[in-house]
């Protein structure tokens, strides 16, 4: 394998394109697309980058009788956001149901008054009595928990949009969003 052949090779394993390893190397695009066709070839001063940039030896790359080495293919970069992403959805989802669930399983351990509604004339009429229920909507009222059940339900539902909605999406509700709040103020 000759040299052009070599330098294609390594530039396109590594996921570079002919203007991102000329802008490493210090040197034009056309310079390096040169190199690819072999119509010129790399000067002393960019040889040795090359070698480590791409993790070969020298001999390798301007032996032509030598092949190159086998490497795995590049790991993505983009998985370990994607990742994160997923791991925050889950993690919202999570926070927000298990705190919603906790407060069920207590509004049927305790028993909590609830209004009796009376309407008489066009007007309501709550009164409390000694009437008394499991009811998770009075047993938030009755411990003045709604608002904090609320932020939960939010919470979940943050956290569907994440595993849900592509992260374009979410940018650009995130763009207009803080747009408004500048308008705003």
């Amino acid at each position: 394998m000759k040299l052009p052949e070599k330098l294609l090779t390594l530039r396109k394993r590594s996921g570079l394109s002919q203007e991102a390893l000329a802008e490493k190397l210090g040197v034009s695009r056309q310079t390096v697309s040169r190199w690819e066709l072999g119509t010129a070839q790399p000067e002393l001063g960019s040889l040795l980058p090359l070698c480590r940039l791409f993790g070969v030896p020298a001999e390798v790359l301007l032996d032509d009788g030598q092949d190159l080495p086998t490497a795995p293919p590049p790991v993505p970069e983009a998985a370990p956001r994607r990742d994160r992403r997923r791991l925050l959805g889950w993690l919202l989802l999570g926070l927000g149901l298990l705190g919603n669930g906790v407060f069920f399983l207590l509004s049927r351990l305790e028993k909590v008054p609830y209004p009796l509604v009376t309407r008489e004339g066009g007007q309501t009429w709550y009164t409390w009595g000694a009437q008394e229920t499991y009811s998770y909507r009075w047993f938030l009222y009755d411990r003045q928990l709604t608002a904090c059940a609320v932020l939960l339900w939010l919470l979940a539902l943050a956290g569907l949009l994440v595993l849900l909605l592509p992260p374009e999406r979410l940018r650009s509700w995130r763009e207009r969003l803080s747009q408004r709040i500048k308008k705003a103020s």
